[in-house]
């Protein structure tokens, strides 16, 4: 079956219907439907090219015949105005496709600002961002597409460089998504919660208004407002933000942003009342619930953090983050349940830190510290920066007579 691949640079479409205007007068005199078109992160296949506010530019699978071109790069170089090749590596078969200031590359460390669909999945490697050209296979195209203006490449590139700490990068980003579409929600969250994690909350809180007008019926950018009252510990102000949202939508998510800001303020048991009724009403609710139990674990309410992890391995007993913490309160309780639950986390998750730590330990404990010691040198080697398992580590060694 013949294929397409979508080439698409900073940007992606949608078709957005008007409802026909029509104004009353004397003489009824009828307007003609209005369709209103705008660039979005969304990208319809069937959707036609004439309805995209965009310079679209397609090739067939004729286009592709290698009479005209060698390869499918080649191909594009020559059928799409803009499109330009270069070879930074020296290599002819590593070559880089660049639209507008935006490239898409096989080299790794290149910066990528194409996202390449086909067939509708987004075939950029996952490690890089890379596009391996050579697995496109031609013979399979029927049309090529190249769409400019698109906010999601912009997005996506913001979010990998926040992840990598390339701060400075992922704003100049973002506002490059937000000035191809300036009420583009997902790219306005991230910058806000980027400002507010470098401390600048006025500039988070323009967002976060700006937001509540461009979507008064959403309850984003008023939760937003929370958190950045949260930040400034005017807990109260916070609370009432949060109970805003709640009014609009509510869900797990603001009932726990509403149990911290009433612990915040000292008010735990009204905290714990409110959380445990949203529980009551919506009992798989497992984010919820989770946080409600690592909240409890936290405080010292051991007891309490172990209901909360029963009851949620009762709804996903493979819930490898419950388990592995239900053991670790069972064993800091004496309960003969410990050993059993640390094992059956690391039966589902072998290659899991978290999880060699809370057994090892556990072994360690009980008089087991040759099998628990060298999951804890395994754990350590995987997470060298815990200092909690470093110290299980050198216990275990000194229990074990190995003063290494």
């Amino acid at each position: 079956m013949a294929g397409c691949v979508r080439v698409t640079a900073a940007g992606m479409l949608v078709l957005v219907p008007a409802a026909a205007w029509a104004q009353a007068s004397p003489r009824a005199v009828e307007l003609p439907t209005i369709e209103v078109v705008e660039s979005s992160p969304l990208s319809p296949a069937d959707l036609d090219r004439d309805k995209v506010p965009a310079n679209v530019q397609s090739l067939s699978a004729p286009d592709f015949d290698h009479a005209k071109s060698p390869d499918l790069l080649q191909a594009i170089a020559q059928h799409l105005p803009g499109v330009t090749l270069s070879d930074q590596t020296g290599n002819p078969f590593q070559l880089d496709l660049n639209y507008r200031g935006f490239t898409a590359s096989p080299v790794l460390g290149t910066p990528q600002g194409i996202a390449d669909y086909q067939n509708g999945v987004r075939i950029n490697e996952v490690f890089g961002d890379t596009v391996n050209w050579d697995l496109i296979p031609e013979m399979a195209i029927r049309r090529m597409t190249l769409v400019p203006n698109n906010p999601l490449v912009h997005f996506q590139l913001a979010t990998a460089q926040a992840a990598s700490k390339t701060i400075p990068a992922a704003k100049a980003s973002l506002n490059k998504a937000l000035a191809l579409k300036p009420d583009y929600l997902p790219a306005e969250l991230l910058l806000a919660s980027l400002e507010l994690d470098a401390g600048r909350n006025s500039e988070a809180l323009k967002i976060a208004q700006q937001i509540q007008k461009q979507y008064p019926s959403s309850a984003d950018g008023v939760a937003l407002q929370g958190n950045i009252l949260m930040a400034e510990k005017q807990f109260a102000a916070a609370l009432k933000a949060y109970e805003r949202a709640w009014e609009i939508r509510k869900s797990g998510l603001l009932a726990a942003r509403m149990h911290q800001a009433l612990s915040a303020a000292g008010n735990t048991k009204e905290a714990d009342d409110r959380l445990l009724q949203w529980l009551k009403d919506q009992p798989n609710d497992l984010a919820a619930r989770d946080y409600l139990a690592a909240n409890y674990a936290q405080a010292g309410r051991n007891k309490q953090a172990i209901e909360q992890y029963e009851l949620a391995l009762l709804s996903d007993p493979k819930n490898i983050r419950a388990l592995n913490d239900l053991a670790w309160l069972y064993q800091q309780e004496k309960d003969p349940r410990a050993l059993a639950t640390a094992e059956q986390a690391y039966q589902l998750k072998g290659d899991n830190p978290q999880g060699m730590d809370t057994l090892g330990w556990i072994l360690v404990e009980q008089g087991n510290a040759a099998r628990g010691l060298p999951l804890l040198q395994k754990a350590a080697e995987m997470a060298p920066a815990s200092t909690e398992i470093k110290y299980h580590l050198a216990v275990a060694f000194a229990k074990s007579g190995d003063n290494a």
